[in-house]
C-alpha cells in the first residue's frame, strides 16, 4: 500500500473518480431511472443510513436532468426541473412549521405531473405525525439503500482510502474485506484511524497497523 500526500479535511469534497456507486445505490438508481422516464407524477422516499451514499446517488441522478437540493427551497421559488431531489427531507418534515409547505409541495408536483424524491435516514413512521403529510408519504414509492454486496465491497474500501490519500493494495483490500463490517460509516471511521496513526506516528500502514486499529 502506498500513501499519497495527505490533505486532512473535516469535509470530503465530492470528486467522481474517488467515489463509487456501489450495489445498494445502483439498485435504487435503476428503479428511480424507470420512474423518471415516465411522464407522470410520482413521489419516492429513499431511505439510507448515514454515509450510505445518498448524496452520491443525488449527484448521479443529475445526469438524468434531475435537480438535486440539499437545502430547503421556498414555496415561492420551487425548482423548475421536472424531477427534484430534496436531501435530508426528514429533518424538515417533522417540523410543524414546514407542514403546510410540504402539503402544498406535494400538490404542486402532482398537479403538474412532476416527480419528487425525498432522501431520509428515518423510517416513514418516524418522520412525522401529521396525517396530511403521512397520507401522501404512504402513497409514495419507498426505496432503501442497502449495504454494498461482497462483489462491490472491495471497491468501496479502495475508494474510501483514495478519498483520504491512501492507496490500498489488492492484498490489503482482501485482508480488510474479511475483517470489517459492511457499514460504510464504520469503514470510514476505521480508515480515518489508520490515516491518523500514519500521520501522527510517521509509519507506513502495514498489516500490523491495520490489525491494531480494527
Amino acid at each position: 500500500m502506498s500513501q499519497l500526500p495527505l490533505d486532512l479535511q473535516s469535509k470530503l469534497i465530492y470528486q467522481p473518480d474517488s467515489f463509487y456507486i456501489h450495489s445498494g445505490i445502483k439498485e435504487v438508481y435503476e428503479k428511480l431511472e424507470l420512474l423518471i422516464s415516465e411522464p407522470n407524477y410520482f413521489l419516492s422516499i429513499v431511505k439510507g443510513n448515514p454515509r450510505f451514499g445518498k448524496t452520491h446517488l443525488g449527484i448521479k441522478l443529475t445526469e438524468l436532468g434531475v435537480g438535486y437540493y440539499d437545502e430547503i427551497f421556498s414555496s415561492e421559488n420551487i425548482p423548475e426541473e421536472k424531477v427534484v431531489v430534496l436531501d435530508d427531507a426528514d429533518k424538515l418534515i417533522h417540523k410543524q412549521e414546514f407542514a403546510s409547505f410540504f402539503v402544498a409541495l406535494f400538490e404542486e408536483f402532482k398537479k403538474n405531473k412532476r416527480g419528487l424524491i425525498l432522501f431520509t435516514t428515518s423510517e416513514l413512521q418516524d418522520m412525522t405525525n401529521d396525517p396530511n403529510i403521512l397520507s401522501r408519504l404512504d402513497s409514495g414509492f419507498n426505496l432503501s439503500i442497502d449495504p454494498p454486496t461482497d462483489e462491490t465491497f472491495g471497491e468501496v474500501i479502495l475508494r474510501i482510502g483514495l478519498q483520504r490519500g491512501i492507496q490500498f493494495s489488492k492484498r490489503q483490500i482482501a485482508f480488510l474485506e474479511k475483517r470489517v463490517s459492511r457499514d460504510i460509516a464504520q469503514i470510514e471511521k476505521f480508515v480515518d484511524k489508520l490515516n491518523e496513526a500514519s500521520v501522527l506516528e510517521g509509519e507506513r500502514i502495514v498489516y500490523s497497523v491495520m490489525s491494531e486499529n480494527l
